[in-house]
């Protein structure tokens, strides 16, 4: 018999980065939404994404592994992670197909949602009668961009590429070159193609979720909605659903590190890690220690093996994120670098004012996640819409 509940897909590429935000999303439409979820997960090598042992499962949720498949002879050494893991996104397609089909004869699912780099699952959707809806994991600012990048004039990518200048994205903050996305400084590689692609897909959703929430990005989000970033195209309905977070895990007994953070003042650890896909180069690792050292303050750095074509990116305090941009000479962020940030932010009284408005911000965040609240109704209406699907689909199949 078929369920009265929506029945949701969620596809999460390969990646924890991915995974995670993608499980939250669902656990979030089941318990406050009344939604049914099935979340199919693409495996892929220990190369693209970290293993699958850990994954979260929520009793409320039914969760999939699609078949590994087999990439080796579409890769070689050279081959990005980005790439990888749109080869194996391609290459799961048909097993995602099959799997939906068979489900369709059990419980049919109303609504297929996607991120990033899911849109060419979006032909599956349409052959079963799905809304379409992406969900950004990142922030509105990085969908804007990311949006408005095919209508770039040559004036305005030559005046940010070559003559470092802001790049202008209309309604928004200014993108400053040294923060400038990699793959936009060559726009003629895999990567900037395969964005513009994924923009593309985005382009033929029902619906964009993004994980943040209003009160944190109202410039971005108000140029998503208004049709400024469409830049001509169909304004696609955009809502900001988050911050949806991994929720507190049981504490592990007899674990030392946990037992090590119990014992200090609260707000003075920082933590450290690059995410599933960041590696440092052994001269950027050794950096990072001693600036580390250097700044005296307590940290916890989650590790990851060196990697020699990969740079710094992101420090992550548990509430503040400073990003540290290695110098054009080196390439390297130093010692006395990481040592000053760390400082600026744990110590002096510019760290203070900005550890006072995160903390501004994370009341926010609760406010709006809770019931009544810009996210809790932001997934009210997605509900809504989907449920009005379910009648379409099911009056349709009276008939």
């Amino acid at each position: 018999m078929q369920s009265t509940k929506p029945h949701a897909i969620l596809l999460a590429s390969p990646g924890m980065g991915h995974l995670i935000p993608i499980i939250e999303l669902g656990r979030t439409i089941v318990r406050h939404h009344n939604f049914e979820a099935t979340i199919f997960v693409i495996e892929a090598d220990s190369s693209v994404a970290e293993s699958n042992d850990h994954i979260p499962n929520p009793d409320d949720l039914h969760i999939v592994s699609l078949p590994l498949v087999d990439i080796s002879s579409l890769t070689d050494p050279s081959t990005s992670i980005g790439q990888k893991l749109h080869i194996s996104i391609h290459e799961s397609i048909s097993n995602l197909r099959a799997a939906i089909s068979k489900l369709n004869n059990v419980c049919r699912p109303v609504v297929l949602i996607v991120d990033l780099f899911g849109t060419e699952a979006f032909a599956i959707a349409d052959e079963f009668q799905m809304l379409k809806y992406v969900f950004i994991t990142g922030g509105a600012w990085f969908l804007a961009i990311e949006l408005y990048m095919p209508h770039l004039d040559f004036k305005a990518k030559d005046d940010h590429v070559i003559r470092h200048k802001p790049l202008i994205v209309p309604g928004c903050e200014p993108v400053r070159f040294e923060n400038t996305i990699d793959f936009f400084q060559d726009q003629t590689g895999n990567a900037f193609a395969r964005v513009l692609n994924a923009v593309r897909g985005i382009l033929t959703a029902d619906g964009i979720m993004v994980n943040t929430f209003e009160d944190l990005e109202p410039s971005s989000i108000k140029a998503l909605r208004d049709g400024t970033i469409f830049h001509g195209s169909n304004i696609i309905p955009v809502q900001a659903v988050g911050p949806l977070v991994r929720e507190p895990r049981p504490k592990v007994s007899e674990n030392h590190i946990l037992s090590w953070l119990d014992l200090q003042p609260p707000k003075s650890v920082i933590y450290v890690s690059f995410g599933s896909g960041g590696t440092l180069s052994t001269q950027q690792l050794q950096e990072l220690a001693l600036g580390l050292e250097l700044s005296q303050q307590r940290f916890v750095w989650v590790v990851r093996p060196p990697s020699e074509n990969t740079c710094a990116s992101f420090f992550d305090h548990i509430k503040v994120a400073v990003r540290l941009w290695p110098p054009p000479s080196g390439g390297v962020v130093t010692r006395d670098e990481i040592k000053e940030a760390v400082i600026r932010i744990m110590v002096d009284e510019e760290g203070e004012g900005i550890r006072n408005r995160m903390e501004h911000l994370k009341n926010m965040a609760n406010k709006a996640l809770s019931k009544g609240g810009s996210s809790f109704r932001s997934l009210e209406k997605f509900a809504h819409d989907c449920k009005i699907n379910l009648q379409n689909s099911d009056h349709a199949l009276n008939y």
